[in-house]
């Protein structure tokens, strides 16, 4: 799956959906364990974002490192 460039993570998606404890499909246990809690949403958003950024950026240089073989 691609994710484009510009894509933004709602606030809602973060503090109502990924950290609230839920009877089925929890995702909240497993972020607790990496300290991502509801008391701090805004580290799960950075940390998301340097994802993202890094994922980016690895992409590029692979892309950039093909390109003598392309053709």
């Amino acid at each position: 799956m691609r994710i484009p460039e510009d894509a933004i993570i709602p606030d809602d998606k973060i503090t109502r959906y990924l950290l609230i404890p839920k009877l089925r499909s929890d995702k909240s246990k497993f972020l607790a364990q990496a300290g991502f809690t509801q008391e701090n949403p805004e580290a799960l958003r950075a940390e998301l974002s340097n994802c993202l950024l890094s994922r980016m950026k690895r992409s590029k240089i692979e892309a950039t490192s093909m390109e003598p073989f392309i053709n």
